[in-house]
């Protein structure tokens, strides 16, 4: 072993320990050990980081549960176009679609709201976002699969059934929906942690 690395170790040794206590001889024994109980100081601090990210994600699944959507402006259309009414179904929607649906719950509290275009005949799969104005209810997106373009009668099917629909809920007075900053769940929760 080179002088410079036994004087390291030497070092290494009086700083772990303390001045008073006597070098071994027996140096690469002690390295040895030093290097292994780094290593399993290391994987334990490794193990509580994937114990603490679980717990995470089993608040924010908790956290999400508690979140409550506001009711749907349009009614839906059974079996047609249905309404997206909780976190979870968003999430599904997602997932399905393989786009970010998902993710977008804080757009619900701010000035959007979702609902799923069922296939059938000319009608394909699509996600509805409708957003407010002030005054109405406007279809903002009609997306396929992976945010796709959907077909020319599936969009004018959604348009017709936003122009004859009556509100469930007025938008007489948009402020509430317009103060209400985007939520980040995974924020929030470090905030409650």
């Amino acid at each position: 072993m080179s002088t410079t690395i036994q004087s390291a170790i030497e070092e290494l040794w009086r700083n772990y320990f303390s001045s008073t206590t006597p070098v071994p001889d027996q140096l690469p024994e002690v390295q040895k050990k030093l290097v292994a109980r780094l290593h399993n100081q290391r994987h334990a601090i490794h193990l509580d980081i994937r114990k603490l990210a679980r717990e995470a994600k089993s608040i924010e699944a908790d956290l999400e549960k508690l979140v409550v959507l506001p009711s749907a402006p349009l009614e839906g259309v059974p079996g047609v176009i249905e309404p997206l009414l909780t976190p979870d179904e968003l999430k599904t929607e997602g997932r399905i679609m393989r786009h970010s649906a998902g993710y977008k719950i804080q757009h619900v509290f701010a000035d959007s709201f979702f609902y799923r275009l069922l296939p059938f005949e000319d009608i394909t799969r699509a996600t509805i976002v409708l957003k407010t104005d002030g005054d109405s209810w406007i279809v903002s997106e009609v997306v396929g699969v992976q945010n796709s373009e959907v077909t020319a009668q599936s969009k004018a099917l959604v348009e017709q059934w936003v122009k004859d629909s009556v509100p469930s809920r007025t938008i007489c007075d948009p402020a509430p929906f317009a103060k209400v900053e985007p939520v980040n769940l995974r924020e929030f929760m470090y905030y409650l942690i």
